[in-house]
């Protein structure tokens, strides 16, 4: 096409077509405005307007000064190509439209393409109203040619946007196509999180109130005094635009006449259940993609399920990456430093170069977000994905996740009798009870995911949190059940649930509860005592019925009835017994053994026999004292030995030996300050820590 001389007409353009020779002048502030149809080439008549316009989003919110920054960004680089990325539903497209809506004035001439599979179909999509022809025979890639050397002609600036621009390859395949575009200004919308080092404009979620005032266009029926609860699903699908659009579209569609799906119920299934599994769903319209796109009627769960499957036809993907966003779909969607992505799911024999791999791959493709701060790479996926990634890995998800499952497990693993957490600190821990809370949601009960609920309730317990735990191990207790059901002849399931009981029992204990307290401890009981009878042989199952008679001894005692408690504690002592005669090397049951000597003291103390309950108390400490000297590390016989010297110093204070009491105490009170310095956040220590400097203050005065 070569150009007509002609004189430029001034700086606002109205004729309904021109000739023009402003290919080096454009950039001067001229306005096409709408009555501009065709731009005059020697003759031929090419339209402003390469392609259909966009569909324009009704509702447009928040994003306004998004389309200033890009605008900005267009004019000022020399090479005027922006990726526009952002995860699936977040409003790409919507914002690339808007801004073609907003600009196309400033352009000659404008071009909006769809991508979604090969680009150079798409970009010769031009070669129509651009007017060039092909012979039949030609080649894609002289085509192509021919075509970029007439866009090479037309007035400058020209806008062109190809929407769905997701497939590396074929970027890679067409880029010196679009940078030979100078003269456009380019911008593609993407899920990649770059490109060759493109310029690039990230796409967030709208704030909240913004969102929240795009979902009471689609459901003005919502309440301001239901806000908060939309603060929460807000959250809960990490602020998506589109799958916030498709909730607020259903729930319109649902409480036509009647609220008969509130948004408390809705922020309940998207904690509980997951994005595509609501309990109300009804069938509504969204707009479709693609360059003249349709109005859709379809069940909501149905299209955020499929938000990601162009991704997965560009690039299938890989067995490791199911596996690895299988993980990452069963933890909290939230910024993750790479080391402790590494930490929580490489094995040691793991290829950690393939783990890396792996992970920017899936980054760079869009699946993932990737950021670099203070240094450090993070990864981060979003709810959408989370749901999508557990809706089609659901019959693989528990193998893909064993891993992780095994590796929280052991970073909660505690010592026995005192909860110190052996694997890992206190602080740590912290963080990882909450993924592992997060992972037991997501994933299907067996006797793995019990055990981690065990460790999430054995923490929470050590550190005074009781609601958490008994949470977590009502949540063990439930699994096991159906375990145990399922499987009544595995006695190693049914042990599982015995100590569901015990921990259920413990809790309201601590809670106060003492009868709901008794009933767990005979559950407890007869579980072990039929454990007991099935394998007469196996010593830890009669260890755990030793257990039960413990605590069935504590809670009498606690309600006041002692004989009965007497009769708890000399069983106790005699399965103790035969126990640590069976293995006198066992460290374990002769631990139970002091304990039993503990608890037949405290009896008989109660019931007024203090000869008795000291001859008790004397054994405890002799035991314990042979236990720590065992084992000086293991802080639960530190703790016995601190107890057995509180007891006996309690002892003699209330016979008047006020010297040897204070020496006890004193020695109690020099293990206690250390096991508080060692476990700061065990709240018994620091009870007993307490108790025993009350003593000692009160000798003094």
């Amino acid at each position: 096409m070569n150009r007509q001389n002609h004189q430029g007409t001034g700086s606002n353009i109205g004729r309904d077509q021109i000739n023009t020779e402003r290919q080096a002048n454009m950039g001067d502030g001229s306005i096409y405005n709408e009555n501009v149809t065709h731009i005059h080439y020697a003759g031929t008549a090419i339209l402003r307007h390469l392609t259909a316009t966009p569909f324009i989003p009704d509702v447009f919110q928040g994003r306004e000064d998004d389309l200033t920054a890009i605008r900005a960004k267009l004019e000022a680089s020399n090479q005027p190509l922006l990726l526009v990325n952002g995860q699936g539903g977040i409003g790409k497209t919507s914002l690339a439209a808007k801004y073609w809506q907003t600009y196309q004035s400033h352009y000659a001439h404008t071009a909006w393409l769809y991508a979604p599979s090969r680009l150079d179909d798409a970009l010769l999509m031009l070669a129509l109203p651009l007017q060039v022809g092909f012979p039949d025979a030609m080649p894609t890639a002289q085509r192509l040619e021919v075509l970029q050397a007439a866009v090479a002609n037309l007035t400058a600036p020209c806008l062109l946007i190809i929407d769905n621009a997701n497939n590396a390859e074929e970027l890679g395949r067409h880029w010196g196509f679009l940078h030979a575009c100078t003269h456009c200004h380019i911008l593609l919308t993407s899920r990649l999180n770059g490109f060759n080092g493109a310029d690039h404009y990230p796409i967030a979620a709208l704030p909240e109130d913004v969102a929240l005032s795009v979902f009471n266009s689609h459901y003005p029926q919502h309440r301001t005094e239901d806000d908060g609860l939309f603060f929460g699903i807000y959250q809960a699908v990490g602020g998506n635009t589109l799958v916030l659009e498709l909730l607020a579209k259903n729930l319109a569609a649902v409480n036509v006449n009647k609220v008969f799906y509130s948004l408390s119920q809705l922020l309940e299934d998207l904690q509980q259940k997951g994005l595509l599994q609501l309990a109300k769903t009804k069938t509504v319209n969204v707009m479709g993609k693609g360059v003249l796109p349709v109005l859709q009627a379809a069940n909501p769960t149905a299209i955020i399920a499929a938000l990601y499957d162009e991704l997965e036809q560009i690039t299938p993907l890989s067995a490791a990456e199911q596996r690895l966003l299988s993980n990452l779909a069963v933890l909290p969607a939230e910024n993750w430093a790479y080391e402790d992505l590494a930490d929580l799911l490489l094995n040691p024999d793991d290829d950690e170069e393939a783990f890396s791999d792996t992970l920017s791959g899936l980054a760079a493709r869009g699946w993932l977000e990737n950021s670099v701060q203070n240094g450090i790479s993070h990864y981060k996926t979003s709810p959408v994905v989370q749901e999508i990634t557990r809706h089609k890995n659901v019959e693989h998800l528990q193998g893909y996740c064993a891993g992780l499952v095994v590796k929280l497990t052991d970073k909660l693993d505690y010592e026995a009798g005192s909860g110190h957490l052996l694997n890992t600190s206190y602080a740590d821990a912290a963080a990882y009870c909450r993924h592992a809370e997060t992972a037991t949601i997501w994933l299907p009960g067996d006797n793995n995911l019990a055990v981690l609920h065990e460790r999430i309730g054995r923490y929470h317990l050590t550190i005074g949190n009781l609601d958490k735990a008994l949470r977590a191990f009502t949540d063990d207790h439930t699994v096991m059940a159906a375990l145990h059901q399922r499987e009544p002849d595995n006695l190693y399931a049914k042990n599982s649930l015995a100590i569901a009981c015990q921990y259920l029992g413990n809790t309201h204990t601590t809670l106060g509860d003492l009868q709901q307290a008794l009933r767990w401890y005979q559950d407890y009981h007869r579980l072990e005592q039929e454990l007991h009878a099935a394998a007469p042989g196996h010593l830890g199952f009669k260890d755990g019925l030793a257990v039960a008679c413990q605590y069935l001894g504590n809670t009498h005692t606690t309600l006041g009835d002692l004989q009965q408690a007497l009769r708890w504690r000399e069983e106790d002592y005699r399965l103790s017994q035969e126990l640590h005669a069976a293995a006198p090397g066992h460290l374990g049951f002769k631990n139970g053994l002091a304990v039993a000597c503990q608890h037949l003291g405290n009896t008989h103390t109660t019931l007024g026999d203090l000869q008795q309950a000291l001859r008790w108390y004397q054994d405890y400490h002799r035991l314990k004292q042979e236990l720590h000297a065992a084992a000086p590390g293991h802080l639960d016989f530190t703790n016995g030995l601190a107890v057995a010297l509180n007891r006996l110093g309690w002892h003699y204070e209330q016979q008047g030996n006020l010297p040897l009491a204070s020496d006890y105490y004193r020695q109690a009170q020099a293990l206690l300050a250390d096991l508080v310095a060692k476990s700061p956040l065990y709240v018994e220590f620091k009870d007993r820590l307490s108790w025993v400097n009350g003593r000692l203050e009160k000798l003094k005065a």
